[in-house]
């Protein structure tokens, strides 16, 4: 495998080789959103809400959750169409089976061995959502080629296949939590295609990447809309902005990172191996006795402070677990298959 050295310091190293090409920058967006999600589960299973709408004892877990899960699927959308795919019905249907190799046979594998150590069947939602998302994207894209439509054509399908299935979604709720029809797994689509569409148009990110003074000000909406979806009213769509403005804010520190950093390195390879810790993590992720006690006895700054440091020290063991047992799955042609769904 061969890097351009002349981008690398950039995080805009492309890699080439099997045909495959990948964004550093990207894989560091991902290893960040992983760590935080792991970060976001062990403080949601070990600090409880008071009740106070004003209490900061969870204000590091609802600022993970107010973005983490949609950048994930904003960067798949962005890698999904990277090469300017022909969609033809053979592609959608590689698609298809790639896909449930690598995301339904993990989930499936992970549901037995969870219902053998701990009871109950529970199939991990991002695994099912990724899945119908993806799979759903590219039907339409083949649909779009097919009959040569316009991007705004195209944007058009994709937006009233979402309001569809919502309106269904919200008007049948007791039978709409299923494996393919549910909110949680819908409410992300829109942020994979506008990553399908960031990937698409240049020009966007190149603006995107030249105004300083953008950042601030979407820095700054964040702040405030943050505070106001979580502290003063909830409406769905104040969650959508909020995410957006994440994204964009993690797209932008993205870009200047520094690649040769260890902990920059770091970042990168838990963003390579983001599904092998997404499946793994929940094995490692402890409940420590008194967390929630110390964080609830103390205020503000100290409050914020101690889920920090908890939250880092004990995510940055359950990535390395994740990657250790991980190594080894990978030796295994059997365990490759059945936690990768590759030989």
């Amino acid at each position: 495998m061969k890097r351009d050295n002349t981008l690398k310091n950039s995080g805009l190293a492309v890699c080439v080789g099997g045909g495959k090409q990948r964004l550093d920058y990207l894989d560091l967006l991902k290893g960040i959103a992983i760590f935080l999600m792991v970060m976001g589960h062990f403080l949601a299973w070990n600090i409880k809400s008071d009740g106070s709408g004003m209490s900061s004892c969870m204000l590091i877990k609802n600022l993970i959750y107010s973005f983490h899960m949609p950048l994930f699927f904003f960067i798949s959308g962005y890698l999904i169409d990277m090469k300017n795919k022909v969609w033809t019905s053979s592609l959608v249907i590689n698609v298809f089976k790639k896909r449930f190799l690598t995301l339904i046979v993990p989930g499936l594998t992970t549901m037995f061995v969870s219902h053998l150590l701990f009871s109950g069947w529970y199939f991990e939602w991002f695994l099912r959502a990724m899945f119908v998302v993806m799979v759903s994207f590219s039907m339409v894209k083949w649909i779009s080629c097919t009959f040569k439509f316009s991007i705004w054509a195209e944007i058009l399908i994709h937006g009233v296949i979402f309001g569809i299935v919502l309106y269904f979604i919200r008007n049948n709720s007791d039978v709409c939590d299923t494996w393919l029809v549910s909110q949680k797994n819908w409410n992300n689509y829109i942020y994979f295609v506008l990553g399908a569409l960031f990937c698409k148009y240049p020009s966007v990110q190149s603006s995107h990447e030249s105004k300083r003074m953008v950042y601030s000000v979407v820095s700054v909406a964040y702040i405030i809309l943050f505070y106001v979806r979580n502290y003063v009213f909830q409406i769905g769509a104040l969650s959508f902005i909020v995410a957006l403005c994440g994204i964009y804010i993690a797209l932008y520190l993205g870009k200047q990172a520094n690649f040769e950093n260890k902990i920059v390195k770091a970042f990168v390879l838990m963003g390579k191996n983001s599904l092998a810790i997404y499946i793994l993590s929940n094995f490692f992720i402890p409940s420590i006795p008194g967390v929630n006690d110390l964080v609830h006895s103390s205020t503000g700054v100290t409050s914020v402070g101690l889920q920090i440091a908890f939250g880092t020290v004990v995510t940055s063991y359950v990535c390395i677990m994740c990657l250790f047992v991980d190594s080894f799955f990978k030796k295994s042609i059997i365990l490759n298959f059945l936690y990768h769904g590759k030989w």
